[in-house]
């Protein structure tokens, strides 16, 4: 089996071993931090948003007139606008969007790595390992591609949002 990048895998057998590998660490790693930071950043900003809006509401009944003029101003601002930012950063970001794109990349991946695992025990010969191979490596191929489309399409939605800048 290659042991290295720079080696020639002796047997179709060795890619698809190498290929399930691949598929089990790199691309799995990819799908799970892609899912947990869509989940982690919209439940932070949400968290943000709450305990902005928390804060600001018992500054505003603990500050007197006096300590409103020195610093409450500020700090009330200062609370609103991280509260205005942490808001508006799901809908920049699209943070539930990628969540739901990557997990559902997630899913998609286990599944050709487990018909991937099972084509490597049933094959029994040469022949029968290329077969698998390329099986496999076109599924993981279309995962990628419309993983992409997925992103580029985000991505293009986001940007025909944005409000143009006036001339």
């Amino acid at each position: 089996m290659a042991t290295n990048m720079n080696t020639v895998p002796e047997s179709h057998r060795d890619m698809l071993v190498g290929l399930i590998s691949r598929l089990q660490t790199d691309e799995r790693a990819f799908y799970q931090r892609g899912s947990s930071a869509g989940w982690l950043g919209y439940h932070i900003c949400a968290l943000v948003v709450l305990l902005a809006a928390a804060l600001g509401t018992l500054a505003a009944g603990i500050f007197g007139e006096g300590e409103y003029k020195a610093y409450g101003r500020c700090v009330l601002l200062c609370l609103s606008t991280l509260g205005t930012i942490a808001a508006g950063l799901p809908h920049i970001f699209k943070f539930r969007d990628i969540e739901a794109l990557r997990e559902s990349g997630r899913i998609e991946l286990e599944d050709i790595i487990a018909n991937a695992q099972s084509l490597l025990l049933n094959a029994t010969d040469e022949q029968g390992w290329q077969a698998a191979y390329h099986s496999v490596r076109e599924r993981a191929k279309q995962l990628d591609v419309s993983q992409h489309k997925a992103d580029a399409a985000l991505r293009a939605e986001a940007a025909e949002k944005k409000p143009s800048p006036k001339p």
